[in-house]
This record gives C-alpha cells, sequence and structure tokens, in this order.
C-alpha cells in the first residue's frame, strides 16, 4: 500500500541549506513520472551569504575554544 497516489503533491525543502535547481530536476522528474505533482519551496536556491559567514564564525570559534 503506497501512501502517496497519483495527483498528490510532493513539496521539495531545504531547512538547513539551499539546493542548485539542477540538483533537484532530476528528483522533481521521477516524481512527475510516478504522477506526483511537485512544489518546490519558494527559496529553495536562494543563498543567504551573511548566515553562512555568521555561523562559519561560530562553528570556528567553538571549534578553538573545545582544543
Amino acid at each position: 500500500m503506497s501512501l502517496l497516489k497519483k495527483g498528490d503533491t510532493v513539496a521539495f525543502v531545504a531547512p538547513s541549506s539551499f539546493v542548485k535547481k539542477d540538483d533537484i530536476t532530476e528528483a522533481v522528474e521521477y516524481f512527475k513520472q510516478l504522477g506526483l505533482k511537485a512544489k518546490l519551496a519558494e527559496n529553495i536556491t536562494q543563498q543567504y551569504p551573511e548566515v553562512i559567514k555568521k555561523e562559519l564564525k561560530l562553528s570556528t570559534k567553538c571549534l578553538l575554544t573545545k582544543m
């Protein structure tokens, strides 16, 4: 028994990082071939460099503190 039925929508999100549109195209096509609809989150391909820089600084600081 499948939980998904033809015509159902599969949503693609990337909560921790962005996704390159080319990388997700294959997955979207696969689900469409199964008869499912695909919906991409509006911000799935957006990058936030200021957030990444902040996270890297925090990660580096934590690593140096633990040494």
